[in-house]
């Protein structure tokens, strides 16, 4: 499938699970008139709203992660409170509102998070529980991906990935506040790979030149942001000596210890029969194999050369074998 054709998809899959949780809370939030994000003065009184915010019974497994959130903190708020609160706030808002840089879509994280400050216990409760849903949705895009690999491609083996969002951040949430800690956490999400922020630089380029009205550039972006897709589908970590197969560029690397040791260009499968996308062990490597020609090739690149030059095949490193004399 084609860099446009993926984007396509991506771009037709909605996370809806965001809107469980709406359809239990929304109506306990009316809209509010004055700021609130402070805890009132009972801490027992939103520490109950979020609890009961949590407790209409669901089989979603985004509903039980929330759930167990709460439950891992005594149902405190994560977003309202504490001295580091509003930073912290205010850093998941801001993430939240770029996810466009990582070649997501802001809107799927920010929509159900109020834009009224919260004034009530409840209402504090929706606001709190909305925005740690809303982190959980980003936290797994851009760590795992939108879609799963077998979703997009029927010949794809890579190794399943897997995030615990909630005792991730409730691991960052209970750290000391020094300065940067909470920033350094959300900016740890995306792939940690360079070739990952070269995308991102590229995708910002192009969207550059696509806001000053170059046409082409926006078939880039589709296809920068299908690769970004890719890329969170890896694992984060690769051996210290790994064998990478660029497709697109039909090419070969050899990497050692970061650095890339030898670089070749390498032949790839066609569209009818294509390379798959896939990680595995290489345990042998064979230098200058032997190829054996297609007849068809044969015929037409080889057989002409041969009628005028019975030598052709010896100067070229080529050998006849179980043909005749």
């Amino acid at each position: 499938m084609s860099g446009t054709a993926t984007t396509r998809v991506l771009r037709r899959s909605v996370a809806g699970w965001a809107t469980v949780l709406l359809m239990f809370l929304c109506s306990i939030y009316p809209a509010a008139a004055r700021d609130g994000f402070d805890v009132p003065e009972d801490p027992a009184s939103i520490h109950s709203a979020i609890q009961d915010a949590l407790a209409a019974p669901s089989s979603s497994a985004e509903w039980s992660q929330l759930r167990a959130f709460y439950e891992a903190r005594d149902f405190r708020p994560a977003w309202m409170g504490r001295d580091a609160a509003p930073k912290r706030r205010a850093l998941l808002l801001r993430t939240l509102k770029n996810a466009d840089e990582q070649g997501l879509r802001s809107a799927d994280y920010t929509a159900n998070i109020p834009t009224e400050p919260p004034v009530s216990a409840e209402e504090k409760a929706f606001y709190d529980v909305a925005l740690t849903m809303s982190f959980f949705h980003y936290a797994h895009d851009v760590r795992l991906g939108r879609l799963k690999p077998g979703d997009v491609y029927k010949d794809v083996d890579l190794p399943v990935q897997t995030y615990d969002a909630a005792a991730a951040l409730g691991a960052a949430l209970d750290e000391d506040d020094e300065d940067g800690d909470f920033a350094d956490f959300l900016e740890s999400l995306p792939p940690p790979h360079p070739e990952y922020y070269r995308l991102v630089e590229a995708l910002a380029h192009y969207r550059g030149l696509a806001a000053r009205g170059d046409v082409k550039a926006a078939q880039h972006i589709e296809q920068i942001e299908a690769n970004m897709e890719r890329w969170r589908w890896l694992p984060r970590h690769f051996e210290k000596r790994t064998i990478r197969v660029n497709v697109p560029d039909q090419s070969v690397e050899f990497v050692d210890e970061g650095v890339v040791k030898l670089r070749s260009k390498v032949v790839l499968g066609r569209k009818s029969m294509p390379t798959p996308i896939l990680r595995t062990e290489a345990v042998a490597v064979v230098a200058n194999p032997y190829w054996d020609i297609p007849d068809d090739i044969a015929v037409k690149s080889l057989v002409p050369h041969l009628r005028h030059d019975p030598n052709y095949l010896k100067t070229r490193n080529m050998v006849l074998v179980d043909g005749p004399p």
